[in-house]
C-alpha cells in the first residue's frame, strides 16, 4: 500500500513538474535554460523518492522522540535527489540551453526520454553519492583518528623509554628495575628516539669501561634491546657495541668478559657493515669502523681461533695507523704473534700497504 502512495505521488510530481513547465513557458515567456532546470528539479526529488522507497519505504516528517531535532523524512530524500540531478547536470557535458531550438520537453521523444533519464538518475543517485561521501568521510576521520592515538601512545612509549634507560644508567641508581620491562619499551621505541638511546648507552660504555666496568655493564641489555626492536631494523653499530661491551664486562683481562659472545657480535657488525657497502672514511683517509676487526682479532686469540683469521683482521685494521701502533705496542698481540710464529711487522706492514 505504502509503495503505491509513492508511486501516485511521485507521478503526480511530474504532472505537476510537467505542468509548471509548460505554464511557465507560455505564460511568462520564461528561457528554455529556466524550463529545463524546473523539469531537472522535479525528476531528481522523484528520483531520490525512489531512492527511499528501495532504502525502507516512505518516511513521513516527525520530531525525533527525546532529542530536540525534526526529521524531514521524504523531504529530505527530495532535496538529496534535486542535488544529486544537479550534480550530474553540472558534470556531464550537455548543452542545457545553448542552442536556440533546444527545448527538452517539446523536443524529439528520444530527447526528452534521455534527459529525463539523466535527471531522474542524478536524483536518485545523489543520496547515494551524499551516503559514501559521509561513509569515505567518516573513513577518513577514523584513520586520523587512529593516526593521532598511535602517536599519542609512540610518543608514551619513547617518554617512559627514556625515562627507564637514564634511570637503568644512573650510578647513583641500582639496577632494581626489571630488565625485561626496559628492554620491551626499548625495543619498542621510535627509531628516532633508540638512536638517542643508543648515543646514551655509547656514551657511557666508552667513558667507563676502564675504570667503572659495573657501570659500564649496565649498556649491555640496552645494546641488546636495540638489536632486538621492533621493527626489526639491522644496525651494525648496536652489534659492534654490543661486542665491545661483552669483551670489557668484567673490566680488562677480567675471567668474567665474554669472549665467545663479544667475537659473534663483532662478526656480525662487520658482515651487516659490509652488506651495506659503506664508503664512510675517518679524517686520515682511513676506512670507519676498522676497530670491528681490531677487537675481533683479540676475542679470537682469546678463543684460540685459527691464526689466518687473525692474521686477515690484523691486517684490515693497520689500514689504520693508530690501530698499527696499538697493535705493534699491545703485549697480547706480540706474545700471540710469537706463539703462532707470525711475524708482528711483516704483517702490520702488508696491512698497512693496503690503505
Amino acid at each position: 500500500m505504502k509503495g503505491l502512495w509513492v508511486t501516485l505521488l511521485g507521478v503526480v510530481m511530474l504532472a505537476a513538474g510537467y505542468g509548471m513547465g509548460r505554464w511557465v513557458e507560455v505564460g511568462l515567456g520564461i528561457s528554455n535554460d529556466a524550463i529545463a532546470w524546473l523539469f531537472i528539479t522535479f525528476a531528481g526529488a522523484f528520483g531520490g523518492m525512489l531512492y527511499t522507497f528501495r532504502d525502507g519505504g516512505l518516511e513521513i516528517p516527525h520530531k525525533v522522540e527525546g532529542q530536540y531535532r525534526y526529521n524531514l523524512g521524504w523531504i529530505s530524500d527530495c532535496l538529496y535527489g534535486v542535488a544529486g540531478a544537479y550534480v550530474v547536470f553540472l558534470l556531464v557535458p550537455m548543452n542545457i540551453g545553448g542552442q536556440s531550438n533546444f527545448d527538452p520537453l517539446s523536443g524529439l521523444m528520444i530527447d526528452q526520454i534521455k534527459f529525463f533519464a539523466l535527471a531522474l538518475v542524478g536524483g536518485y543517485g545523489g543520496r547515494s553519492l551524499v551516503d559514501r561521501a559521509f561513509a569515505n568521510m567518516e573513513k577518513k576521520i577514523d584513520q586520523v583518528q587512529q593516526a593521532t592515538e598511535k602517536a599519542a601512545a609512540e610518543k608514551e612509549t619513547d617518554a617512559l623509554a627514556l625515562e627507564l634507560v637514564q634511570h637503568h644508567l644512573d650510578d647513583d641508581e641500582e639496577e632494581a628495575q626489571p630488565l625485561d620491562q626496559l628492554k620491551n619499551k626499548i625495543s619498542a621505541a621510535s627509531r628516532r628516539v633508540r638512536f638517542d638511546i643508543f648515543i646514551q648507552a655509547r656514551a657511557i660504555r666508552t667513558s667507563t669501561w676502564k675504570n667503572n666496568p659495573s657501570l659500564m655493564a649496565r649498556t649491555i641489555p640496552i645494546f641488546e634491546a636495540l638489536i632486538e626492536n621492533d621493527a626489526g631494523v639491522k644496525y651494525h653499530r648496536n652489534h659492534a657495541q654490543l661486542g665491545y661491551a661483552l669483551k670489557d664486562r668484567g673490566g680488562l683481562n677480567s675471567s668474567h668478559n665474554d669472549w665467545q659472545g663479544a667475537y659473534e657480535q663483532l662478526d656480525k657488525a662487520i658482515r651487516l657493515r659490509d652488506e651495506e657497502g659503506t664508503t664512510l672514511r675517518r679524517s686520515d683517509g682511513s676506512p670507519a669502523f676498522l676497530m670491528y676487526e681490531f677487537n675481533r682479532a683479540i676475542c679470537a686469540i682469546k678463543l684460540s681461533k685459527d691464526t689466518a683469521s687473525i692474521v686477515d683482521d690484523l691486517q684490515a685494521a693497520c689500514a689504520r695507523k693508530s690501530l698499527r701502533k696499538s697493535i705493534l705496542d699491545e703485549p697480547l698481540f706480540s706474545e700471540w704473534a710469537q706463539k703462532a710464529g707470525v711475524d708482528l711487522e711483516d704483517v702490520t706492514q702488508d696491512g698497512s700497504s693496503r690503505a
